[in-house]
């Protein structure tokens, strides 16, 4: 029976393979419209603009990488999820029910979508000058107070989306961070009902790297029994399907 390293060193080339095919594709289709796609990005650029704050909507848009970038990318959202298998493999660090972890380990492994470049962003943090608190549900019912400390916009196939940015009320306990919460199309089909998350880090220069190939479970998916997790909050609900990121947990039962 194949090791669960195996398995993981398997999904990663398999990943990468597949990567490494579309984009030759999407090459090949680039160069073909060239002078067509110039033109029309030229006046894209030109006319898109962000009427509230005056942000050109093309800085909104999907991260453009060059082949580098691209290749650095792709083994960085590899990576994670090698290492985020790993924690699940190991009994004393697992989330899983200890019943499931047999399972996991012949399975090989959490599922996901393959990356998905068109759902990498990178843009403005749009902050609250005065936080409000705010009353998230959790899944059995009760509220637990979070600060909306801003928000985020990104450019999605011709339409601006907005989600709400939140972070913990008690930073001496819980320390300083930023949350996103998020439902989408898939919620529900092929990812958690309860929605996904995103961590994001403020940069210097004040934007945040919106990667949606680095959504993740609430830790109920994987074990309803022990935890109860933050729902997302109804702003944050996309209508088009993120297909990027972490699926369902399901060991095939």
């Amino acid at each position: 029976m194949p090791t669960i390293r195996l398995l993981r060193v398997l999904f990663c080339l398999s990943c990468l393979l597949v990567l490494v095919w579309g984009c030759a594709s999407d090459q090949t289709e680039d160069s073909t419209d060239a002078d067509a796609g110039e033109a029309a990005s030229s006046l894209a650029e030109t006319s898109r603009t962000d009427e509230d704050d005056g942000l050109e909507q093309g800085d909104l848009g999907a991260v453009v990488m060059n082949p580098q970038e691209l290749e650095d990318w792709e083994i960085r959202v590899v990576e994670y999820r090698i290492d985020k298998n790993e924690t699940f493999s190991d009994p004393a660090k697992t989330p899983l029910r200890a019943a499931d972890l047999p399972a996991f380990l012949e399975k090989g492994g959490l599922d996901y979508y393959i990356p998905e470049r068109s759902l990498r962003f990178h843009v403005p943090f749009l902050a609250e000058a005065s936080p409000d608190t705010i009353d998230l549900v959790k899944r059995k019912g009760e509220t637990v107070a979070n600060l909306r400390k801003g928000s985020v916009r990104f450019l999605f196939e011709g339409e601006t989306y907005e989600l709400a940015v939140f972070g913990p009320v008690d930073t001496t306990r819980h320390g300083d961070y930023l949350w996103l919460p998020f439902y989408d199309a898939t919620s529900g089909e092929a990812t958690y009902p309860g929605g996904r998350y995103l961590d994001l880090e403020l940069e210097a220069d004040g934007t945040v790297e919106l990667d949606f190939n680095f959504a993740y479970n609430p830790l109920c998916d994987y074990n309803h029994e022990k935890y109860n997790c933050t729902l997302p909050p109804e702003e944050n609900r996309l209508p088009f399907k993120v297909e990027a990121g972490e699926q369902r947990f399901d060991l095939g039962e």
